[in-house]
């Protein structure tokens, strides 16, 4: 056999054995792309273990460094309680939660003043309580929903 054919059927070869190998290979297999898919949770009991930090209101992300705080809220599972604190006041109210169905009560606050844009802030965030109808965590991320519509984003609060 000639340089020439050896190199051939060396090839011949290869190519042969790259399609077979592709043939059996995992047709069900994921891209390693789909390891950075979006996670939703709907799990009741991960949205009421922990403490949660405003992120976004209609859709605009704030910036902390803006008000004396971010609200926050979090869920007494127990007594179906949900609270917070504001940049300003303390609020809390009854939830009722169903699934990923969501509804606030009303909320009682307490009322003391603050600076202008804290407490316009603040009402923004009250004022999305009443329209709040589901909720879900979409990496890690808690949003609260009015139909389809995201009212506000939550980033889980560390102590």
């Amino acid at each position: 056999m000639t340089k020439h054919t050896r190199t051939i059927v060396s090839l011949t070869f290869i190519a042969a054995l790259s399609l077979f190998v592709s043939a059996c290979a995992d047709k069900s297999a994921k891209p390693a792309v789909a390891a950075a898919a979006t996670i939703t949770q709907t799990d009741p009991a991960v949205l009421v273990s922990k403490s949660w930090r405003l992120e976004s209101l209609g859709g605009v992300v704030l910036n902390a460094s803006d008000y004396r705080g971010l609200p926050t809220l979090q869920f007494d599972a127990t007594n179906t309680r949900a609270a917070g604190k504001s940049p300003v006041n303390n609020y809390s109210g009854l939830y009722k939660l169903d699934g990923t169905n969501l509804s606030f009560g009303m909320m009682v606050s307490t009322r003391m003043a603050g600076p202008q844009p804290d407490m316009e802030l603040e009402n923004k965030y009250n004022k999305i309580f009443p329209s709040v109808t589901g909720w879900r965590i979409v990496n890690g991320k808690l949003d609260l929903l009015g139909g389809e519509t995201v009212l506000a984003t939550f980033i889980e609060k560390v102590e």
